[in-house]
């Protein structure tokens, strides 16, 4: 309570102060005018001068009694009447029930935001020309690699050239021909390089495509005698030369030659037997792997030459080793000529029950 009512004295006597204070200005204001009027017109000046001199008498008794009247009247009696009393009844109640009223601050003006001068057009810098992207080139394209054309079947039905051999043997049973090809200009078997005379065994002998193998010299066909040269071409049979009774090239069978088991005939037992000069040819040029084709008839036509005739002779005729043996060899004085066969025939073995 002692409280409040002291913050009301104090709130008067601030008014009171700012009264006194709106008045003195008032006054210079209207001295400053009383000045100005007695410039324009001395006589007038001097009674506004009287005039603005003499005080306002509610002014003054304003001025002059609220200063004295309120600092004098309580300052000494509100602390000593109750300065133990309300302590510690009200300690936190009266600061914020009644806070003390802000003035409301005078209205300053905004100053206006000074205008920045616009910048005076300044040249546009130069643009740097962009760099012009050199194209990338398109990769070529590589070209796809032209299959290899498949090569057209063999107009007689050979098998086609490998490159590792570079024969071909074909027989007909018909004509009894045995024909030797190599790879001609064409890509295919088609050179023919040698035709024989051959025996076969009928139905006893296969047909199709063989494969040559296991080449031997003086093959053993049982008891009945021995050939040169001979190579496998399918199980049991053989390509071979005529029979020998003994590993003698001067002791031919000739039976198997010229006899009726002759070379050009169907009378073997399954074999393709021929005179000695082809089939060395054969066992000398083709190497295993080599193609062999047997056919019936006669699709192509081809023939041969009859076999050469033995004349008595107890060798092959187309046999150059023997031929070379039997050539007499020159001297500087003449001698005997030599025996051309020998002094005795051999006896021929006990007749085979299948010829080879």
């Amino acid at each position: 309570m002692f409280r409040s009512e002291r913050s009301a004295r104090i709130l008067r006597a601030c008014c009171l102060v700012l009264a006194l204070l709106f008045t003195l200005s008032c006054a210079a204001c209207r001295g400053d005018s009383g000045e100005k009027v007695a410039a324009a017109d001395p006589a007038g000046a001097s009674e506004t001068a009287l005039a603005s001199a003499e005080p306002d008498a509610s002014q003054t008794e304003a001025v002059t009694e609220e200063p004295t009247a309120e600092p004098t009247e309580e300052p000494t009696e509100e602390p000593t009447a109750e300065p133990t009393e309300e302590p510690t009844e009200e300690p936190t109640e009266e600061p914020t029930a009644e806070p003390t009223k802000t003035p409301k601050p005078t209205n300053t003006p905004t100053p206006k935001p000074t205008r920045t001068p616009k910048p005076t057009n300044t040249p546009k810098p130069t643009r740097t020309p962009k760099p012009t992207a050199t194209p990338t080139p398109k990769p070529t394209r590589t070209p796809k690699p032209t299959a290899a054309p498949t090569p057209k079947p063999d107009p007689h039905g050979f098998p086609l050239p490998d490159g590792s051999h570079k024969y071909f043997l074909y027989y007909e049973k018909g004509s009894f021909t045995l024909t030797i090809y190599k790879v001609g200009s064409d890509g295919f078997y088609s050179k023919v390089v040698a035709r024989y005379r051959t025996s076969h065994g009928g139905n006893k002998t296969p047909t199709g495509v063989f494969t040559l193998s296991n080449r031997e010299k003086w093959h053993t066909f049982g008891s009945t005698g021995y050939a040169r040269f001979a190579l496998k071409y399918a199980s049991g049979v053989y390509m071979h030369g005529p029979l020998y009774y003994t590993k003698n090239i001067f002791n031919i069978n000739p039976r198997y030659y010229d006899g009726d088991h002759y070379i050009g005939g169907a009378n073997s037992g399954g074999c393709l037997r021929m005179v000695v000069k082809a089939i060395r040819w054969i066992y000398e040029k083709c190497p295993d792997g080599t193609k062999l084709k047997i056919v019936n008839g006669s699709p192509l036509g081809s023939s041969s030459d009859p076999v050469p005739p033995r004349n008595g002779h107890n060798y092959d005729p187309t046999d150059e080793e023997a031929l070379a043996q039997l050539t007499p060899v020159p001297t500087a004085s003449p001698t005997a000529a030599p025996t051309s066969a020998p002094t005795t025939e051999p006896t021929e073995p006990t007749e085979p029950t299948e010829a080879p």
